[in-house]
């Protein structure tokens, strides 16, 4: 079949379509499963390679591809961003025939057949379906891009991944977490129990955040969990809030104020003032990596079944819900881009908490009975 514009051909149960560029003086060719998506793609590759553009479907692997693709987004995203897609493409990308195989020839099977090895390899079988995801980021942007017509990820249905209930800690344990965590003057520990923050929330707050005679806290910013540090914005706009602070808790900070203080009259011209609330002895960024290191160490100090730093998170989030704070106030304080999250993620423990529904329905409908009915004389 023949057309001024080009010509197409079927081999191998594949549309061929192949037209002359005047301009490169040689003819290029793109495959296609229909006649119309191997005619959109090949003048997709004619526009890209007569604009001078070196990019070639048909001779680019999906793993070089890859690589220009962490190129292009290196400088706007997060450096744990970048480090996942870097490890996602050494560990599960190129090391695979997917990774070796032209970026045009890629199918829905080849995914499937790679998703299926990624599972059997990955050292968290739920990681899968997350490099799933960047996979189809990686094709989505060779679609936008005019290499393909088509994403070969967009219908291969991610792995089931078994739903992981939240357990928050025995009240006896934070009990005795909470005494040993004062006594060691952990009150990285001790804020994180009263307000629920993220190990990163902590690590990046700064005094300028606290506001002492209003009692308030401004959450916007968290500690970049790298080397250098650094603060870096927080994922969602709803992770941004101010939380009110109870007496103990400024109580709290008011004595963290005044040891810091302290430490930075001994350390002297080798205090670097960062003006955190819990900086590295020095006054320079903690890791945050090392807080489940040292709620670890706290545990087995106080004879206790071995914690994270993101159970206390947990914890907070129990207790506020058991207590009969509704989902959508504790959603708000933890900082959840949604009700949906919370809900998900704590909503078995409401079951917990109905009875505190149930009785203060009972208690109005006994007050309410008591006031209607006179008895007979």
């Amino acid at each position: 079949m023949a057309h001024g514009d080009g010509s197409l051909r079927k081999r191998k149960g594949k549309w061929q379509f192949r037209i002359r560029s005047q301009k490169l003086d040689r003819y290029i060719t793109a495959t296609g499963d229909t006649q119309a998506e191997a005619r959109q793609l090949g003048r997709a590759k004619l526009q890209h390679l007569e604009q001078g553009q070196s990019i070639d479907a048909e001779r680019l692997t999906v793993s070089d591809w890859y690589a220009q693709f962490i190129e292009r987004h290196r400088s706007t995203w997060r450096p744990r961003t970048l480090q996942q897609h870097i490890m996602v493409r050494k560990r599960y990308v190129r090391p695979h025939d997917l990774g070796r195989m032209k970026l045009a020839q890629v199918q829905r099977i080849h995914v499937e057949r790679w998703l299926a090895w990624v599972q059997a390899h990955a050292a968290v079988t739920k990681s899968a379906g997350r490099y799933l995801k960047i996979l189809n980021a990686v094709f989505k942007d060779a679609v936008r891009h005019e290499l393909l017509v088509k994403n070969p990820c967009t219908f291969v249905m991610p792995p089931s991944v078994e739903t992981h209930v939240v357990r928050p800690p025995a009240m006896g344990d934070v009990d005795k977490l909470y005494t040993v965590a004062h006594a060691e003057g952990r009150y990285e520990v001790l804020l994180a129990l009263h307000t629920g923050l993220r190990a990163g929330e902590v690590a990046g707050l700064c005094w300028s955040d606290i506001d002492m005679d209003n009692g308030t806290m401004h959450v916007h910013r968290q500690a970049d969990d790298m080397p250098k540090g650094g603060w870096v914005s927080l994922k969602t706009k709803s992770s941004v809030r101010t939380l009110p602070l109870d007496t103990t808790t400024l109580e709290l900070l008011q004595t963290v104020k005044a040891r810091q203080a302290e430490r930075r009259m001994r350390l002297g011209s080798t205090w670097v003032d960062r003006g955190l609330v819990f900086p590295h002895r020095t006054g320079d960024f903690a890791m945050k990596s090392q807080y489940s290191r040292m709620v670890q160490s706290l545990c087995r100090n106080a004879g206790i079944e071995r914690l994270r730093f993101h159970d206390l998170r947990h914890w907070y989030a129990s207790i506020a819900i058991s207590r009969g704070a509704p989902l959508t106030l504790v959603s708000r304080t933890l900082g959840h881009a949604s009700v949906s999250i919370t809900a998900d993620t704590y909503g078995h423990l409401e079951h917990d908490s109905m009875h505190v529904v149930t009785t203060v329905v009972g208690d109005a409908i006994r007050q309410a009975h008591q006031v209607a009915v006179v008895p007979a004389s």
